[in-house]
């Protein structure tokens, strides 16, 4: 949740039944926590049809929508015998604060529905739909109770993306020491770089030496150059952490680089991707100084600003969401005004 709380799904059940009514009668159950683990909100949903057999309701999936709603789905009772039951998908929105009803939607697939053999998932996509998917029974059951089962799916309209949480705002550290081995063409590194947030351990590395050559080990140890580099050359360093964060940084072991080629290396470190963009592009450049949030702008053909912002520096590393989804379709610049001097990438915007 947007406030650092927590909302689960899944099914209650009462702890005795009357005799003779069957199995304990299973509900669909949601609950909200915040931060501390304490019990802010929770809610019941609960089949009406009589059953004896099967769970009545069951809460499988559930999502947090980027407007604070709580998107929860699952198999629900639609028509008991005494041999199989048959399941809609139910799909409910609830007020994310008191988990109050906002809208309950049923869905059968196939004139058997769905199975609780296999759990119902739900998937909110970035595009405003929504995808749901589990195992489904296509005919109603033999005798021996062999099902003829496929997989259910259903892709919804009209919802809003799904919320992401910010991970990225506490991004991981990039850190080492370089120094030339024994011969000025040899170089040693030492790097003790940092997860970032809480539960941030970092688990890819990747080097760039400036003469062309990579490496992904976390402890590279020396690395030889086929000859001394001139003054200014690079070495990268970049690491991401298990929350799929990225921090870079850049140290010049042979001499700080000549204004042309820091200006060169810092436009060639901007990024925006995809590219073409659909409804947003994210925007990364590392290596930055500690500034303030740097002011952006992206023009149209005629050189006319279409968007104006501010985009924050963390770490040396500035990244952004750019949001295009109101934009015609066609080519746009990206122009950065950062300390080190302006930058500029090219967009192209389809439909």
């Amino acid at each position: 949740m947007p406030d650092g709380g927590l909302v689960l799904a899944g099914v209650t059940r009462p702890l005795t039944v009357p005799t003779g009514t069957g199995n304990p009668r299973n509900s669909g159950y949601l609950l909200r926590l915040d931060s501390a683990g304490r019990v802010l909100a929770q809610q019941t949903i609960t089949s009406p049809v009589p059953d004896r057999y099967s769970p009545a309701c069951e809460l499988q999936g559930v999502s947090v929508l980027a407007d604070g709603r709580v998107l929860a789905a699952g198999p629900y009772l639609r028509l008991p015998n005494d041999r199989i039951n048959s399941y809609d998908a139910a799909v409910l929105t609830f007020d994310g604060a008191t988990l109050g009803i906002l809208s309950q939607q049923m869905y059968p697939n196939a004139p058997a529905g769905f199975s609780t053999n296999r759990p119902l998932r739900v998937l909110p996509n970035p595009d405003g739909t929504l995808s749901l998917f589990g195992e489904r029974r296509r005919a109603q059951a033999a005798p021996s109770l062999n099902l003829d089962s496929g997989i259910g799916l259903l892709r919804l309209n009209g919802l809003p993306a799904p919320y992401q949480p910010p991970y990225c705002q506490t991004p991981p550290v990039a850190y080492f020491v370089a120094a030339l081995g024994r011969r000025a063409d040899t170089l040693r590194v030492l790097q003790a770089s940092t997860g970032g947030p809480r539960y941030g351990q970092l688990v890819a590395w990747h080097w760039a030496w400036g003469d062309g050559t990579t490496n992904d080990s976390p402890a590279p140890g020396l690395h030889a150059y086929a000859a001394v580099p001139a003054p200014g050359t690079p070495v990268r360093l970049s690491v991401t952490n298990n929350l799929g964060c990225t921090a870079t940084t850049v140290v010049y072991p042979w001499g700080a680089p000549s204004a042309t080629q820091a200006s060169r290396a810092l436009a060639a470190a901007l990024q925006v991707f995809p590219n073409p963009a659909g409804a947003t592009a994210q925007v990364r450049l590392a290596g930055l100084r500690p500034q303030p949030p740097v002011p952006a702008a992206l023009l149209d053909a005629l050189g006319r600003a279409v968007w104006r912002g501010s985009l924050p520096v963390q770490a040396g590393t500035l990244t952004y969401t750019l949001d295009v989804s109101a934009l015609a379709a066609g080519l746009y610049t990206l122009r950065l005004l950062p300390r080190e001097g302006p930058l500029a990438r090219r967009l192209a915007v389809q439909p």
